[in-house]
């Protein structure tokens, strides 16, 4: 679980914000205003890695080309030879992130609705992060050039910058915050739960995470400006958590080595390989505002919030007959009708 040191901003005022927006129990679209939001992250990504090295040599493409021999004498032609190893992707950036999300504003005042929150950490942009390469292997020479690779010895191997393509987070499901009347608007408290996916760039094959999930504070204060809320929060906190291996298998990806005995040549490798669970961990630091236009519809039966569905309910809806949307419109179908005094008959509680 992330270890959590987050304060709410104060984006404006509204003197009678439950008045005129919580009373009216609304659902609003909210999409992350990118230019006035940032996050710095830090990522570390640690992988392990089990598979094969060989010599680029082909008979038909390549004849000037390495081949890698298994032991220290003997052997003929281009072999295979077994590695492991712990890729390790680092970097810290500051990006934009974007995204949107729906909030239902639950007619009590006391709490809201957040779901379908997506966002795109980067902002539709590439990172740059760095890479090593933590190689062992069993002993093997090279031709072309010759060379000896003594085996059971770590060789870190930096592989230079790589490209952090995306990094997603998508809601897993509806979350339930908290609503408190503070000076300044309403204060919201809660966190949301999504499932996020990385994906690198790495000698032109993209590796693609399997989701895992990534637990995100939601902190904040609520404001009205004209038709429209505001929602801003800051949230700092660290993360640490296993991530699953990458279902697909890595394949002929180049791998230059330095030779070691003789030093001065390149051994011109070719790297495949199955990955196991890995680990990611990092520092998140994030100031975001999202704007929320009214979608016009709450989907509520219980009208007044009263917390039963009954004749004051009905009241209000028989009120409302004919107009267009408004918190009578249970059924979010853009007027109130005989389908939305059905559903809140369907829900009677008195």
């Amino acid at each position: 679980m992330p270890v959590n040191r987050i304060r709410p901003i104060v984006l404006a005022t509204c003197g009678s914000f439950l008045f005129c927006t919580v009373a009216s129990a609304q659902s609003y679209q909210f999409s992350i205003e990118q230019s006035e939001s940032s996050i710095q992250q830090s990522l570390d990504v640690s992988v392990p890695l089990n598979g094969t090295l060989i010599g680029n040599y082909d008979a038909e493409t390549n004849l000037d080309g390495t081949r890698t021999l298994p032991g220290l004498f003997g052997g003929s032609g281009n072999n295979p030879i077994d590695f492991s190893a712990t890729a390790v992707i680092t970097g810290s950036n500051s990006i934009s992130p974007s995204g949107a999300f729906t909030l239902d504003i639950d007619p009590s005042g006391a709490s809201a609705t957040i779901d379908g929150f997506q966002m795109d950490v980067l902002g539709g942009d590439t990172a740059t992060l760095s890479a090593t390469f933590n190689l062992v292997y069993d002993t093997f020479r090279t031709v072309s050039p010759n060379g000896l690779f003594i085996g059971g010895i770590e060789l870190p191997i930096p592989l230079g910058d790589i490209q952090l393509l995306s990094w997603t987070l998508e809601q897993i499901e509806p979350s339930t915050l908290t609503l408190v009347e503070s000076p300044a608007g309403i204060d919201l408290v809660g966190s949301v739960t999504f499932n996020t996916v990385f994906s690198f760039s790495l000698a032109d094959q993209e590796l693609v995470t399997d989701p895992l999930p990534f637990v995100l504070p939601l902190v904040g204060t609520l404001v009205e400006s004209g038709e429209t809320l505001e929602l801003g929060f800051i949230s700092d906190f660290d993360f640490d958590q296993p991530i699953p291996a990458i279902e697909e298998p890595i394949e002929n990806v180049p791998l230059p080595i330095p030779t070691i005995l003789p030093p001065g040549g390149t051994a011109n490798l070719l790297l495949s390989a199955t990955s196991s669970e890995g680990t990611t961990s990092g520092q998140w630091s994030s100031s975001v505002v999202a704007v929320g236009e009214p979608s016009g519809c709450a989907g509520n039966p219980d009208i007044d919030g009263n917390g039963s569905v009954n004749g004051a309910d009905l009241a209000a809806l028989l009120s409302s007959w004919n107009q267009n949307g408004g918190a009578a419109d249970i059924n979010c179908d853009g007027t109130v009708n005989g389908a939305d005094l059905s559903e809140l008959l369907a829900s009677w509680s008195i």
